[in-house]
């Protein structure tokens, strides 16, 4: 049950939060550079990737290890926001309107795949935080499949053909398998009733 005291103190942290993140607003939007983001893209993401980590050291919050807490004011920030935001850039800096021809495909591919494997693994596995690996892989997924350099028309190809045979997969199993799978399951499921 809420009192007016507690109701009040939430109000209060949520005008804190929002005038954090309106000065933040403000400070980015007039010293943003993109030529910084370029430049410092491989920091940025070892970055990220240590700012993952750091969650590992506190409390579990319902079994995920995904939370830093910021003690004296009760509130907590998660890495795996960040994450997505280094994700969105580290993808724009290497894939991103690249317009020379001598650049391969893993000149192009390998700091993006491994910034995606390593922070979706820690999310996933060390953090248990599966909705945001599932986030952060379907960011990747997608934001992977939007650039128009030669280079990545193969790829692009194979992954959608996956995309596309994974949906139709899906589908079969949901909708054709029908009644016989479900007698199945339920077969199955008789034996573990309390």
């Amino acid at each position: 049950s809420s009192t007016p005291l507690s109701l009040a103190i939430v109000a209060v942290r949520q005008l804190g939060f929002i005038a954090i993140g309106y000065v933040a607003m403000v400070v980015l939007a007039n010293f943003w550079s993109w030529d910084f983001i370029k430049k410092h893209m491989t920091s940025i993401a070892v970055f990220t990737i240590v700012f993952l980590i750091i969650p590992l050291f506190f409390p579990s919050r319902s079994g995920a290890w995904a939370w830093i807490e910021i003690p004296g004011i009760n509130a907590t920030i998660q890495p795996s926001e960040f994450a997505k935001i280094t994700m969105i850039a580290i993808l724009a800096v290497f894939l991103g309107d690249i317009r020379s021809k001598r650049v391969t495909l893993a000149e192009m591919t390998s700091t993006p795949l491994i910034f995606a494997v390593t922070s979706i693994f820690i999310v996933v596995i060390f953090q248990r935080d599966l909705g945001s690996g599932v986030i952060l892989f379907a960011l990747a997924w997608i934001l992977a499949l939007i650039p128009s350099a030669p280079q990545l028309r193969k790829s692009q190809w194979a992954m959608m053909f996956i995309f596309i045979f994974g949906v139709l997969l899906l589908l079969f199993l949901i909708l054709g398998l029908g009644d016989l799978d479900t007698l199945h399951l339920q077969a199955h499921c008789r034996s573990f009733h309390f």
